[in-house]
């Protein structure tokens, strides 16, 4: 049998039952062997069947039981849209094509006229929680498999341009905050949908030409009071109300893009690079020091990695104004994480620490470091002790990396030599603050 009726067939499974479409998706590897194998498709001229095989493809770019294949979908769903425009070269007419099929099959819970009426300050309140109605329609949508779209949303917005933006966000804007509204699907719809949210995001950075101020900005959008809510409400999820694996996977996705966010919305032209500190610091501070470290602590010591390597981006990004949430980062470490009595059981959590001081020194003001020389050596030395009584110390170098700490203090100006004479007095620990403060042997 020759491969074009092959595809013909698979297209068809793929726009059936959810049978079909199981059949179709035990297929997939095979049919992406046949797309990468014939010739013929460049010679096609049927552009409406091009754009089903395309639209079938993209079912399975957020398909869990198809992820080992998400790079040869990609590749082969961008190979398919190069030959429809080589060969028909009508980008927008395309374009609109994926979108009015597109939209039919998307959760519609709310009235997309209140979004048309203005791109600012209009969408859901995804805090207002969801009607029986509105709950009811969501799990029919699930059911009918209509969720299996997401993908096309995916490719569709990898396509638009910054100049498409205006014209298609009455649609998109409630498109993906329904989906983001689900509770009940993580990973079939609402880590999909702030996958599509990014990608949203990326189009407004498309056209870096001068052109690009005549098209609508992030500012202008209403984007950044529609989602940021939302999505910093999704980094408060953490167990025992959520699992410690879709915990990580929520994290994992929401951080970059609420970071993008507040980047595009306040550090992109016209910048305020004051005003997109304080919001990182803000998330620092509300979401990671308050909440995310002392709810996980050791008892999820994968969500508390996390949330330091995370706290770690985030100081480097912003840079000296962390010293305003420094006593903070020292007051919370010391009390929830060092003087906890099992805190050396957890070598990657101890290494982490290590990076985060060794952070703090180097990126928040000199004269500042030095006013809290104390809060930081004590730290320090805490670490020290508690590993130098468990053994800890000779793994992975790890006093190597203390000393050096305190070497890098003593190189900005702090007086060490002052503070291990006193430290030195307590005989218990006399030992190791001298090995503790011989940095010059590193």
């Amino acid at each position: 049998m020759e491969i074009l009726p092959q595809l013909e067939k698979w297209v068809a499974n793929c726009n059936s039952s959810r049978i079909a479409f199981e059949l179709a998706r035990k297929q997939l590897n095979d049919t992406l062997d046949k797309i990468e194998s014939i010739d013929e498709l460049n010679e096609i001229n049927d552009k409406s069947w091009l754009i089903q095989l395309l639209e079938s493809l993209t079912y399975f770019l957020f398909d869990k039981v198809s992820q080992p294949n998400n790079k040869r979908l990609i590749s082969n769903a961008s190979k398919i849209w190069g030959i429809i425009e080589d060969n028909h070269h009508e980008h927008s007419l395309s374009i609109n094509i994926l979108i009015e099929d597109l939209r039919p099959h998307l959760l519609r819970n709310k009235n997309e006229k209140v979004i048309k009426q203005s791109n600012k300050n209009v969408g859901l309140n995804p805090k207002l929680g969801l009607s029986l109605k509105e709950d009811n329609i969501r799990d029919e949508w699930y059911k009918n498999n209509e969720f299996k779209y997401i993908g096309t949303f995916h490719f569709i917005l990898t396509k638009l341009q910054h100049h498409d933006l205006s014209g298609n966000l009455w649609w998109i804007i409630p498109g993906i905050l329904n989906l983001m509204d689900d509770t009940n699907h993580f990973e079939d719809v609402k880590i999909p949908s702030i996958e599509l949210f990014y990608q949203l995001l990326e189009c407004f950075t498309k056209d870096t030409s001068e052109s690009a101020n005549k098209w609508i900005s992030i500012q202008d959008s209403g984007l950044y009071d529609l989602f940021e809510p939302p999505l910093k409400n999704m980094l408060y999820f953490t167990p025992p109300s959520f699992p410690q694996e879709q915990t990580l996977a929520i994290w994992s996705s929401v951080y970059p893009v609420l970071i993008k966010l507040c980047e595009l919305q306040y550090n992109y032209p016209p910048a305020d690079p004051h005003q997109y500190n304080g919001m990182l610091i803000n998330l620092a501070n509300e979401v990671i020091l308050q909440h995310s470290i002392p709810r996980c602590a050791f008892k999820h010591e994968i969500l508390l990695l996390f949330g330091l390597n995370e706290l770690i981006d985030i100081l480097k990004i912003v840079g000296e104004p962390s010293i305003l949430i420094f006593q903070r980062i020292v007051y919370v470490v010391g009390e929830t994480l060092v003087s906890d009595p099992f805190f050396t059981l957890f070598d990657s959590v101890i290494d982490v620490i290590i990076k985060l001081i060794h952070t703090l020194i180097k990126i928040c003001p000199q004269e500042r470091i030095i006013a809290h020389r104390f809060d930081l050596i004590g730290l320090i030395v805490l670490i020290t002790i508690k590993c130098d009584k468990e053994g800890k110390l000779a793994e992975n170098t790890r006093l190597n990396s203390l000393q050096q700490l305190i070497y890098e203090l003593n190189n900005i100006g702090v007086d060490t030599s002052a503070i291990q004479e006193q430290l030195i007095k307590e005989d218990s620990y006399k030992d190791i603050i001298i090995k503790l403060f011989t940095y010059k042997e590193l």
